[in-house]
């Protein structure tokens, strides 16, 4: 494990059947992604709106082993990052009663705001190979 938070799904995050709607599936392990980064850059002082890589997504895979629906509780935990040379992979599960209901799986590549070209990753490298951590 190399990040983990918890929340609780709401209502409107689900479809007309009460289920989650299939896109919050990614959204949480998206907010995940960015509360790791947040912590991360936190320690270190500084700000990923300053850097000048951004990191859109490419790639994006989804897979449900259960329902989750509105007022559950669950836990998204990310359990792999793989670094490339310029994009990242995040691998995460989301567990409800300790059971895994989810995995998905997202592709960021690197690119410089001003151009829009890729850019290698190994300026955000400190960014990806820090102790694991828990949100607070």
């Amino acid at each position: 494990m190399i990040f983990e938070t918890s929340r609780t799904v709401r209502l409107s995050e689900t479809d007309a059947t009460g289920i989650i709607y299939f896109t919050n599936l990614l959204k949480f392990t998206c907010e995940a992604f960015e509360a790791y980064l947040q912590k991360i850059l936190d320690q270190a002082g500084k700000t990923f709106a300053n850097s000048r890589i951004a990191l859109p997504i490419i790639d994006v895979k989804g897979t449900f082993l259960a329902q989750i629906t509105a007022g559950d509780h669950i836990n998204i935990t990310i359990k792999e990052i793989e670094q490339k040379r310029t994009s990242v992979v995040v691998i995460a599960e989301i567990c409800k009663n300790e059971t895994v209901v989810a995995k998905t799986k997202i592709v960021h590549v690197a690119i410089d705001k001003e151009t829009g070209k890729k850019v290698s990753i190994d300026e955000c490298e400190y960014l990806l190979n820090q102790e694991s951590c828990t949100s607070a």
